[in-house]
């Protein structure tokens, strides 16, 4: 093979796994005043946009499996 189609090769594919990276969702969580969990999921009740002065839960999505409440 050619040097410079094994470069562009090489190029295209770090390129294209920038791209997807860039568009992966990053899970921080979110923040709930309550939870609740039904047989396939957990959700959150009243999301909320300040937790200054009051109690809340931290619902992450760990993988395909496992959420964690914090």
């Amino acid at each position: 093979m050619k040097p410079t189609l094994n470069l562009t090769r090489s190029v295209l594919l770090v390129s294209l796994l920038l791209f997807f990276y860039g568009f992966t969702k990053t899970d921080e969580g979110e923040i709930y005043k309550d939870w609740d969990y039904s047989p396939t999921s957990v959700y959150g009740i009243n999301k909320l946009a300040n937790t200054t002065n009051r109690g809340y839960y931290k619902i992450t999505k760990v993988d395909s499996l496992s959420t964690r409440i914090q």
